[in-house]
Order: structure tokens, then C-alpha cells, then sequence
């Protein structure tokens, strides 16, 4: 579940201008219809002012609150889930320790009604158990594409307000190997994350 969430929040840290994007493409749409061979000035104007910018992801992911306060709901939900099929295992295993200590007391046909009583209830825990990971992962998922749209919003606002052509995500493993300190708007991000939130 934590490892869904983080390659979410990494994939979605990356976005576009909309408006540069579009801009470049009818750009490269002008340089391919140029026969001549020469490199039209339109596309290099483009390439030329190409802005650029990056954030650190793994930063982004522990000062946003907003997926902290996710995470910890469902590390909660989780965990609470456990210790119910935990306990009701135990029931299981002490009612199970209860009829092997009265057995020899008991008639046949009681010991099958305890086997299959014991039997259904296994089979209704297996069924809980099931029913909660699918539910909690279909609510993992719900809240992985609400905070994919708050961040790919902001992001998409971010870079129109700020002439930002490209915000790339710069991560251990990731295809950003280097970027000058001057490129770096995590705090700004993170900043702007936290209080599109509080809206």
C-alpha cells in the first residue's frame, strides 16, 4: 500500500504548461514542414525559452500533509482490520482447544456439529478478511486519484503562473541524475501544495 502511494505521488509530480506544450507542438509541426533543410526560427525561439524546473518527490512526499494525513488513515484502517481477524482467530483457536478437551465426552454427532460450526466460521473469516483488502484498496485507490488531481492541478497552475514549461520530479532511481540547486521549487511546491489544501 505504501509503495502504491509513493509511485503515485512520483509519476504524478511530473507536469506540462498546457499553453507551451501546445506551442511546441505546432512548432515541431513548422520545422517538418520545412523542406528546405534549415531549422525553422520558430522552433528554435521555442527551445530557446523552455523553462525548467524540478522538485525533490521524496521530500514532497513526507512534508505534504495532506498525503501524510492519507497515509495514516489507511495505515490505521490496516492495522485496526488486522487485530479484528487477529482476535477472531484466537476465538477460533481457543473454542477449537475447548471441544479437543471435551471431546472425549462428547457424542459423535456432537463432534461434527463442533467441526462444522468451527469450519463455517473459518470459512466466514477467510471471507472477511477478503472483503476488507478489497475495500480498503478500492479506497486506496478512490484517494490516489483525488490527490493525483489536487497535485496534477496545482502543478498545471503552478507552471502557467510561473512560465514553466517542464516540472520534472528528481528522485533516487529516477531519470533526473542532476540539476542545478537554482531549478529546485520543492519548497515552493510543497508550500503551495499544503495551503491549496487548507482551501
Amino acid at each position: 500500500m505504501k509503495n502504491s502511494l509513493l509511485l503515485f505521488i512520483i509519476i504524478s509530480l511530473f507536469a506540462c504548461n498546457k499553453a507551451d506544450k501546445q506551442s511546441s507542438e505546432n512548432s515541431n509541426k513548422n520545422s517538418l514542414s520545412d523542406t528546405s533543410g534549415v531549422q525553422n526560427s520558430n522552433t528554435n525561439q521555442t527551445a530557446g525559452n523552455l523553462k525548467i524546473a524540478y522538485v525533490l518527490s521524496d521530500t514532497v512526499l513526507i512534508k505534504f500533509t495532506h498525503y501524510q494525513k492519507i497515509k495514516a488513515s489507511l495505515t490505521a484502517k490496516g492495522e485496526k482490520i488486522e487485530k479484528e481477524i487477529q482476535s477472531r482467530a484466537q476465538a477460533m483457536q481457543i473454542e477449537y482447544q475447548g471441544y479437543q478437551a471435551k471431546g472425549q465426552n462428547m457424542s459423535p454427532k456432537e463432534l461434527q456439529a463442533a467441526e462444522m460450526s468451527l469450519m463455517k466460521k473459518q470459512q466466514d473469516l477467510e471471507a472477511y478478511k477478503n472483503k476488507q483488502a478489497s475495500d480498503l484498496m478500492k479506497e486506496e485507490e478512490t484517494l490516489n486519484k483525488d490527490l493525483q488531481k489536487k497535485i496534477d492541478t496545482f502543478l498545471e497552475s503552478y507552471a502557467a503562473e510561473h512560465g514553466y514549461t517542464f516540472i520534472l520530479s528528481k528522485h533516487i532511481g529516477g531519470s533526473v541524475l542532476f540539476g542545478l540547486k537554482e531549478l529546485d521549487i520543492t519548497k515552493e511546491v510543497i508550500e503551495g501544495l499544503n495551503a491549496s489544501v487548507k482551501k
